[in-house]
């Protein structure tokens, strides 16, 4: 027994060395502190206490030098002293990847983003029933690695507000760059470009109805000038909107309405009098067209369908009237709102010289029933015959400018006995 007490007390001085050796590495790392968000907002319907059922409108720019939220990220809205905070038809506008937004308890939950530093997000259309009096209604907003909120990179708390004119955030730094939105109407899945000197600066597609938003984040503040254009699904373009405004540091600034001029294309360069010419387009669906032909002005009416598309086309009688010479063709668009694009862009096509000397023919001869009875025999062979080697198109029966062994064959398949 005198041998073992020294060597129990060996033990113990060598495991309360190990333990103090290990002190160190067992303290646990002092979380790090989560940035800010840039601009960070939450419009609301109504402040008034015990309100139901009120809309709520969350939005945040993600600062420039944060790192990008990345699908399997979490964007957490939490209404701490909201009462049955629910979402309705939720609205994400912003560039996002594939969403998915749920609410457990008063919190909102949205993964599957993918939003890049100096972008800005919009989720609308949360609601909840506020808070009593004298209760703070603040929201909180984090950017967090998981779903419990643990790993926090970005957060602000906002106090709401029931005016867009009014910006609260309570991010640490705030950028003191500027920010804008641009929205208007285009045709349906059409792909809108933003140009700033030669450089595109934003873009998105427009929606099912022709509805669309641009994002500019991380602008500088102070005068500038934008160019907003689309191309439609045909790869048709409109015409170049400048948009110029004035920029204020640490504010967002909204362009709304931006009706984009038509899209538009013609079905032939030139015409002789007498022939069908076919304008048509894309612009923002169940609008009014407007089209102008100058050299003289002419004016006429089309209307867009659903898909944003319209088609005009100049009969024989109208085109009979038409001097020969070069014209311009352009486009306004008017809609039901009382919003007007600018003109499109300009098209141009010609009008001939009519040529009595070689009149056309007066009836579909690309069967080969050249005196228009409705029979290709040896009458019509007699006339083709009568013209072999020339150019006269009541002859010429696939009007390639000479009647020659084919239009002989064609007449050969459709012959008569």
């Amino acid at each position: 027994m005198r041998g073992v007490k020294p060597l129990l007390r060996r033990l113990i001085a060598g495991s309360l060395i190990t333990l103090a050796a290990l002190l160190p590495v067992l303290t646990p790392l002092r979380p790090v502190e989560a940035a800010g968000l840039d601009l960070a907002r939450d419009y609301i319907g109504s402040l008034i206490p015990d309100a139901p059922n009120i809309y709520h409108e969350v939005y945040f720019v993600l600062p420039v030098d944060s790192e990008q939220i990345k699908p399997s990220d979490w964007v957490l809205m939490e209404f701490p002293n909201y009462q049955l905070v629910n979402i309705d038809d939720i609205v994400l506008i912003g560039n996002f990847n594939t969403p998915t937004v749920t609410v457990v308890g008063n919190t909102v939950r949205v993964t599957g983003l993918a939003l890049l530093p100096g972008t800005g997000m919009t989720i609308a259309n949360i609601k909840a029933t506020n808070p009593p009096a004298f209760v703070s209604n603040e929201v909180l907003i984090k950017v967090a690695e998981d779903v419990s909120g643990t790993i926090v990179r970005n957060e602000a708390t906002v106090i709401p507000t029931d005016t867009r004119s009014v910006v609260n955030a309570s991010a640490t730094i705030q950028s003191p760059l500027s920010s804008l939105s641009i929205s208007g109407f285009t045709s349906p899945s059409a792909f809108v470009t933003i140009v700033e000197n030669n450089s595109v600066i934003g873009t998105t597609v427009a929606s099912g109805t022709g509805t669309f938003t641009v994002n500019i984040t991380s602008a500088s503040p102070g005068a500038h000038t934008y160019l907003v254009f689309a191309t439609d699904s045909d790869n048709r373009t409109t015409n170049q909107t400048a948009v110029n405004v004035f920029l204020i540091a640490n504010t967002l600034t909204t362009v709304t309405q931006l009706l984009l001029s038509s899209s538009m294309e013609i079905d032939k360069l030139e015409i002789n009098p007498g022939e069908t010419i076919t304008f048509s387009g894309a612009a923002k669906p169940n609008t009014q067209i407007n089209i102008f032909v100058e050299g003289p002005l002419r004016t006429y009416l089309a209307t867009t369908d659903a898909n944003g598309q319209w088609s005009y086309t100049l009969s024989t009688v109208e085109t009979q009237a038409y001097t020969p010479g070069q014209y311009q063709l352009y486009t306004i668009v008017q809609d039901s709102l009382g919003n007007q694009s600018i003109t499109s862009n300009t098209l141009t096509f010609i009008v001939k010289s009519a040529d009595t000397g070689n009149p056309p023919p007066a009836c579909d001869i690309s069967r080969g029933d050249l005196n228009c009875n409705s029979v290709t025999n040896l009458v019509d062979f007699s006339i083709l015959l009568f013209h072999w080697g020339t150019n006269h198109r009541v002859a010429d029966i696939n009007d390639d400018g000479v009647v020659n062994l084919v239009d002989f064959s064609v007449m050969m398949f459709y012959f008569t006995n």
